[in-house]
């Protein structure tokens, strides 16, 4: 939640654009002259990515599936709404994004000898498919197979919170999907190891539903509808775009994290928060809400998660018996910096439906009524 490393940011001289543009992502008043000057999108990205605590310094030990990983081959750096992010198992640029004029600030390594695949919750993972491959299956259930990793919040470096406190904000989805991680962002704190369950469940349908009006299936399928810059069309991704039209369209400008595919968007300045908060309150109102939901549709084939999260105080001398990685920390800075999460799936299995038409041709009931009532009788 650090919008910045304090360490990177706090000697910048106060009539810089550098220091102006801190304050910005900070929500402090910043000097509107200079900052007004600030519309290069590669500035902003890359002031972004070298000023925020980068994964590296985030994650300090990964594992999934039970095999330990460098935490940059499993993890990379992606610009969100709430900054720089670090997302695991996401589908590559690549295969993303399509007819993209905007810089994508990935920056994306892979274990040995796993390649890049793409996938889609409806159509699944392309074929043939390498032997090693990302975004990758999950091995089995439970903490052991699940991913495991240890983060540190790196406290002294806080200089501003995307919030009123410290610590992590983690979110779960599909990989094709990009996140509203102020939104649906949950909570991890410093100084407890917490247990995140996951519990999926699936909706998929009934190839005779394509034959249905949309109207009546209250659903779509990928290839009804492309996207503008997303290559799998999914209700979260188009969310994602009305949000960016509705910015462009109301306050004539983009946030610095939207990803389009005009190359000519002013980047919306300090004089614009107010109007980009006005659309984040009304796209949350149910009024304004029906345009977005005209064009955005539920998929025909969707996957819910329901997070669980349990968490307990870390205690250093138990963690160190059995990692040497906290060996030469003290109680007090494992207390306040370190967090350890596993996230896993409850249960082998998970609950899946399948949505079908209601009548089929063979399912045609039949009615013949004769209206002189002594004769009277249906059949069917």
């Amino acid at each position: 939640m650090n919008q910045a490393l304090r360490s990177k940011v706090s000697n910048f001289s106060k009539s810089s654009k550098e220091y102006s543009f801190v304050k910005f992502l900070c929500n402090w008043d910043p000097n509107i002259t200079v900052h007004e000057a600030i519309n290069n999108r590669s500035f902003i990205g890359d002031f972004v990515v070298n000023t925020s605590q980068s994964c590296e310094r985030m994650l300090l030990k990964c594992s999934f599936g039970g095999v330990e990983y460098n935490c940059t081959e499993l993890f990379h750096s992606v610009l969100l709404d709430e900054g720089l992010c670090c997302t695991f198992n996401s589908l590559d640029p690549v295969y993303k994004f399509s007819n993209v004029s905007t810089k994508v600030y990935y920056n994306k390594t892979y274990p040995p000898n796993v390649k890049p695949v793409d996938w889609s919750l409806e159509n699944g993972y392309q074929n043939p498919l390498p032997k090693y491959y990302s975004p990758m299956k999950a091995v089995g259930f439970g903490q052991t197979l699940g991913l495991n990793i240890i983060l540190n919040v790196e406290r002294d470096e806080y200089y501003c919170s995307s919030g009123k406190s410290i610590g992590f904000k983690v979110t779960v989805g599909n990989p094709e999907d990009e996140p509203n991680v102020h939104e649906s962002g949950l909570l991890l704190a410093p100084g407890l190891e917490s247990f995140i369950r996951i519990i999926p469940s699936h909706q998929e349908a009934d190839r005779k539903l394509r034959n249905l009006s949309r109207k009546y299936r209250n659903c779509i399928f990928e290839r009804e509808r492309k996207l503008s810059v997303f290559s799998h069309y999914s209700y979260v991704n188009c969310m994602y775009e009305c949000r960016t039209k509705a910015t462009i369209s109301i306050c004539g400008c983009v946030e610095p994290y939207m990803v389009t595919k005009y190359s000519n968007c002013t980047i919306c300045s300090y004089t614009d928060f107010k109007c980009v908060q006005e659309i984040q309150y009304l796209l949350k109102n149910k009024r304004f809400e029906i345009p977005c939901g005209q064009e955005c549709w539920i998929n025909c084939f969707y996957k819910k998660y329901k997070i669980d999260i349990f968490s307990t105080n870390l205690k250093k001398s138990l963690m160190e018996a059995t990692n040497t990685l906290f060996a030469n920390m003290t109680d007090t800075y494992v207390e306040q910096n370190i967090a350890i999460a596993n996230f896993y799936l409850k249960r082998y299995s998970y609950e899946s439906t399948k949505h079908s038409p209601y009548i089929d041709s063979i399912d045609v009931l039949c009615f013949q009524l004769d209206l002189n009532p002594e004769t009277a009788q249906t059949m069917t």
